[in-house]
């Protein structure tokens, strides 16, 4: 693994403050990095600020880094690491924070996505440290704030998956309830858990992770919860969720809705519960293919922009498996069809 240092200059605080955590791969995008930038400028209003913060970066060959030595705040350590070829196209978030966290040394630590902040909270970190504690799931907000993503370009605003309470939209309708985007837990509890499960190669790892962690109280928290269900590791410690009251988090960048549309890929893994046959865990402790072309690597990710009706993901897996297909359709691949869905 070869890792670059970036700089870092520790912020002085005697209140216990979690360790962020924020990773990125896939190599340079405009608006990625735009929201990185917005991410990184409101954690500078802070106070304190971050005393102990890791951005890992993986670039792959042919990839430009997301972000460089010059956008780094100071009270940040900027690592990068390069990987190989059997390491791209494939969802690397759950290694790349199992990984950054070595680098840390914090009781606790929040491991959140590089595009979203809280929004008017200075004394965010304070609050985080003091909640944080052993048993504990906290989630870094109650409500979120997801950016232009709405069908008329506008704001939506969800509330916490981890919070008791019930609120409405402005129409009446009740308030979505949305799980991800970041955990702060304690190092112990980490360590308990073995780290994030990183097998959801194809995303969705967030549910993962919390159907290990909170067991049947998952199943609330949305449809999500359908799918991966043969990547969930038995005999995880149980977590208690919380959400930290009275705070918003900011996503300002979910991406093109076609980069979103993971039902398919997800359904593939479901059915065919493939992922730790195709891939492991490398010496460097990334998700590596074994063939970076097989055809789940080629359905997941070169074809993921293809498949948007089942019609499409039927076609796609007769072009790249077609005695997969068949055993489909006869229904020889077990699965478990109280849980699989259709629309």
């Amino acid at each position: 693994m070869q890792v670059a240092t970036l700089g870092k200059e520790a912020a002085v605080d005697h209140r216990p403050l979690p360790a962020l955590v924020f990773c990125a791969y896939g190599g340079f995008n405009a608006l990625r990095q735009e929201a990185a930038k917005r991410m990184l400028a409101a954690l500078s209003q802070l106070d304190p600020l971050p005393r102990e913060a890791v951005f890992l970066e993986l670039v792959c060959p042919g990839q430009k880094p997301l972000l460089e030595k010059s956008d780094c705040p100071r009270w940040l350590d900027y690592l990068r690491l390069y990987g190989k070829k059997r390491n791209m196209n494939i969802f690397q978030k759950e290694a790349l924070w199992n990984l950054a966290a070595k680098f840390t040394s914090s009781a606790s630590m929040m491991f959140m996505d590089a595009d979203a902040y809280p929004e008017n909270c200075p004394d965010w970190l304070a609050r985080l440290g003091a909640a944080s504690r052993p048993g504990v799931l906290l989630h870094p907000s109650e409500l979120l704030a997801e950016e232009k993503w709405g069908d008329d370009g506008g704001d939506l605003m969800y509330l916490s998956a981890f919070s008791p309470k019930e609120m409405r939209r402005p129409n009446g309708s009740p308030m979505y309830r949305f799980p991800g985007l970041g955990y702060c837990l304690t190092r112990t509890d980490f360590i308990r858990m073995d780290g994030f499960n990183p097998f959801a190669i194809t995303g969705s790892g967030d549910s993962v992770f919390l159907k290990e962690v909170l067991g049947d109280k998952a199943a609330a928290f949305g449809f999500a919860f359908r799918y991966h269900n043969a990547l969930v590791r038995p005999h995880q410690p149980k977590l208690q969720p919380m959400p930290l009251d009275g705070v918003t988090l900011r996503h300002c960048y979910h991406g093109p809705r076609v980069e979103r549309s993971y039902r398919y890929s997800r359904e593939i893994v479901n059915l065919f519960g493939l992922s730790r046959a195709l891939c492991h865990l490398d010496s460097s402790g990334l998700m590596a293919w074994n063939d970076p072309e097989c055809w789940l690597a080629q359905i997941a990710n070169t074809h993921k922009a293809r498949m948007t009706t089942r019609a499409d993901f039927l076609a796609l897996l007769a072009e790249t498996a077609d005695q997969r297909l068949a055993q489909f359709e006869k229904n020889e691949i077990p699965y478990n069809q109280e849980l699989y869905h259709h629309d």
